[in-house]
């Protein structure tokens, strides 16, 4: 089934006095001159009077002139629609040398409505594509900027968006609570909220930016009497750097600041930045329906693999529901849904808490962790593997033992039967997978995307060609072998064992990963159960500097400037494709130390 798109007609004759694109629950009215969405009526009965508007430029210091403006009805993908082109003069930023140039930029936008989710209100979607041909990269703000007005007064409306518990405003440092509406009498700043931690979080700014915050549902709610609201979301897995929210009873207002523009090639053409946000109706003002929503309509950054039935291949694939300028066209709708219904697993996978031991799970009271916590699951701490990254060496033969990690911040003894520093073997892994899995626990193997090696030593010795087949005892002599070229420039160290961050987004070392993920599904079969991520704090730390032979072509800081974040993602998801194609409902499973990030973005394939 699906939700009706309309577009209004006047005694069946288009009038350019009323745009409007509806779904069951959510109408917008789309002024015909400038392309805002004026207006926005909700089945559960609010309507709100509204200025939003798509922005480019910075209209705070250099306001940006729109010229050819064009909007229309149209058709996307099947259904009707309403389509703005227009071109602006914005001024931006090339580097640091040369700031405050002006640019010209095409803005694109298609206001449409979703297909049907199961259990939660319809809602609208706001693609834009913003798109320019300068030949060397630039930047500038990208926003979506709404003004609230209604029959209401702002002190009567609640608002809210995910946030830390520090009131920012309050330089004591006061802790309030993160889950209740706001009214602008509580006089709690929602100001400069950046979207995950360290993504170029601007500390010294007043007020500072809130680096904890999870800017993906936002709610704006009217006076509580009229019991409903609206939610504002921005889209999972477009590609965001520098996303910020300022918020309050009258307005919202989102900044994408990092994401570059240039042109698609040396030779010129358009290249794009996408940006999408959905309008999302709650019939009380409350923001936990937002979230059932996102679940709903993002099934992959929420849900286990294993718990989404069909071609999982499908779930992987990240696409934008954007248009290219000038050009209609429907792309990615599946993202927003599941290839197939749902189906629920024979069994929960997870229940209760979680342990982090290096105990064998026969020396473990499980009795007693049962009782307190309810704990079946235990992210593996016992180390296996000679060094970080080292997770299952090659050795030969294959059942030959070695020394499992003993560096600093490792316990000498986990117990009667298991010690950091002993000899270790395949056959020895699979006895405490098959003993876990027996006694009820998920035992699931550390893993890491970015470090690597121990007492590191930054002077790599020159490759050694053929690699000798024992070169995995040393992690520095095996990095230059390999994957040299995956060290991060000024050689950063991890701050454990004396180890470094290596890029994932390149080849060598990427590929090397997903090695290490195939051969522990080769060595250890079904007792496989599953992968736990740690440090994905690794993925949002920003390198700065001019480097352009690892340029991501997407930011743009003022200079080149380089994250790991979207390398980290894909990675991932070629890790879960390793893991789960084939075996939907195997229950295995991965897990993250997602706190690293607040990125939403870096759970899809988790």
């Amino acid at each position: 089934m699906l939700y009706t798109i309309l577009i209004f007609f006047n005694c069946f004759k288009f009038s350019l006095q009323a745009l409007w694109v509806h779904s069951t629950d959510l109408s917008a009215q789309v002024s015909p001159s400038t392309g805002q969405i004026i207006a926005l009526n909700s089945s559960f009965g609010l309507s709100w009077g509204l200025e939003a508007s798509t922005l480019a430029g910075e209209p705070d210091q250099h306001p940006p002139v729109p010229f050819n403006v064009n909007v229309t009805p149209c058709i996307y993908g099947s259904l009707p629609a309403v389509c703005t082109d227009s071109d602006w003069s914005v001024v931006g930023q090339r580097s640091d040398a040369s700031c405050c140039q002006t640019y010209q930029i095409r803005v694109s936008q298609v206001l449409w409505a979703l297909e049907a989710l199961p259990g939660v209100p319809s809602s609208l979607g706001l693609s834009t594509n913003f798109s320019s041909q300068a030949p060397l990269p630039w930047r500038t703000e990208l926003a979506l900027r709404i003004n609230f007005s209604s029959a209401f007064p702002s002190s009567d409306r609640g608002y809210w968006a995910p946030r830390g518990g520090d009131d920012f405003s309050n330089e004591a440092g006061q802790w309030e609570d993160v889950l209740r509406l706001l009214r602008d009498s509580d006089n709690v700043s929602l100001q400069n909220m950046q979207y995950g931690q360290n993504m170029l979080c601007d500390a010294t700014a007043r007020p500072p930016c809130m680096g904890q915050l999870l800017p993906v549902p936002l709610a704006f709610s009217a006076d509580m009497d009229v019991n409903v609201g609206l939610g504002v979301v921005a889209a999972l897995d477009d590609p965001i750097f520098g996303l910020r929210l300022d918020l309050n009873a009258s307005s919202l207002h989102f900044r994408r600041t990092f994401n570059r523009m240039a042109a698609a090639t040396e030779k010129g053409g358009w290249a794009s930045v996408p940006a999408t946000y959905f309008f999302v109706p709650t019939p009380g003002p409350d923001w936990r329906p937002l979230f059932s929503w996102g679940r709903a309509a993002f099934p992959r950054f929420f849900l286990a693999p294993t718990l989404i039935a069909g071609t999982l291949g499908e779930n992987f694939t990240v696409t934008s529901a954007v248009h290219s300028p000038g050009v209609l066209e429907r792309v990615g709708l599946e993202r927003l849904r599941a290839p197939s219904p749902l189906s629920p697993p024979p069994q929960a996978l997870l229940t209760g808490l979680g342990m982090y031991s290096c105990a064998n799970v026969g020396d473990m009271n499980l009795s007693e962790a049962r009782d307190l916590s309810g704990a079946n699951l235990n992210w593996d701490a016992h180390f296996w593997w000679p060094y970080i990254g080292m997770y299952l060496p090659p050795i030969s033969p294959s059942g030959a033992s070695w020394l499992t990690n003993l560096g600093s911040g490792e316990e000498p003894h986990c117990g009667p039967n298991f010690h950091h520093g002993q000899l270790s073997n395949k056959s020895t892994i699979l006895e405490e997978y098959r003993a876990s899995a027996a006694a009820g626990i998920k035992l699931l193997a550390y893993f890491n995307l970015n470090e690597w090696g121990e007492d590191f030593q930054c002077n790599l010795p020159p490759p050694v060609s053929p690699p000798p087949p024992n070169d995995w005892v040393n992690s520095t002599e095996f990095l230059a072998n390999h994957m040299a070229d995956s060290v991060l420039p000024g050689c950063p160290g991890t701050g454990w064992q004396g180890g470094v961050v290596l890029d994932s987004t390149v080849p060598s070392f990427a590929s090397y990963l997903l090695s290490q993920v195939a051969l522990k599904m080769e060595s250890f079969g079904d007792a496989f159960q599953g992968l736990a991520f740690d440090r994905f704090d690794h993925a949002t730390t920003w390198r700065h500097f001019p480097a352009p032979g690892l340029d991501d072509g997407l930011a743009w800081c003022g200079d080149y400037c380089y994250c790991l974040l979207p390398g980290f993602v894909r990675l991932l998801t070629r890790i879960g494709q390793t893991m789960y194609q084939g075996t939907p409902l195997s229950g295995r499973l991965s897990t993250a130390n997602y706190v690293g990030t607040l990125r939403v973005d870096t759970l899809q394939a988790s």
